[in-house]
């Protein structure tokens, strides 16, 4: 084989690779966006009345109290990463959401030393999924530890492995259909897990 040869070859392949990268990339963009449009219906983010305790101390988003409005999204934040209780859990994710879409709307009138709040709203809403999944993980934890481990019987253990699903009863209508998937998979891994206590 020539020079000239096995330069075409290495260009052709150069090329092939970089449109399968470029449609792979399309690809994720795409899954990503449809992953975002599912997760802008669900009530928390499509900007419903919400009717959490949260509401009763809101504060006005305006360009004035922008720091303080920061300060309430952070420590919504924070209770979204260590919270177990579902209804907490919600309000957190509520209390988060109303506060960056209201104050994205205004984010042209204040000046911004990092993130605009638009990008941060929609990074949120991309890292919903994920953060749902790792609440659902300390949720079993949780579930197990609290409610599943202190019983004695098996009996007792399978009864009570069935209050799995309706304990998330208050946040299943804001949870992606992905993760209303895992959270039924938790709940067989939890029979299967007292099976094999038992066995």
């Amino acid at each position: 084989m020539s020079f000239w040869e096995s330069a075409k070859q290495w260009v052709d392949k150069a090329v092939t690779e970089g449109q399968e990268r470029k449609k792979k990339e399309e690809n994720e963009r795409k899954m990503q966006m449809q992953a975002v449009a599912e997760v802008e219906r669900l009530s928390i983010f499509c900007g419903r009345r919400q009717t959490s305790r949260w509401v009763s101390y809101a504060i006005a988003v305006t360009p004035k109290n922008a720091d303080r409005v920061m300060e309430r999204i952070q420590d919504a934040n924070k209770r979204i990463n260590r919270v177990i209780v579902p209804d907490e859990y919600r309000e957190a994710w509520e209390e988060l959401a109303w506060y960056m879409t209201h104050l994205a709307a205004i984010e042209g009138k204040i000046h911004w030393r990092s993130e605009r709040p638009s990008q941060m709203l929609q990074k949120m809403k991309m890292q919903y999924n994920v953060c749902l999944f790792e609440w659902l993980d300390r949720y079993a934890a949780y579930h197990w530890k609290k409610e599943i481990e202190p019983l004695k019987t098996e009996k007792g253990k399978l009864n009570r492995a069935k209050n799995f699903l309706s304990g998330l009863d208050d946040m299943w209508g804001n949870m992606t259909e992905a993760a209303q998937r895992y959270a039924e998979k938790l709940a067989s891994r939890e029979v299967e897990r007292i099976h094999k206590l038992y066995q």
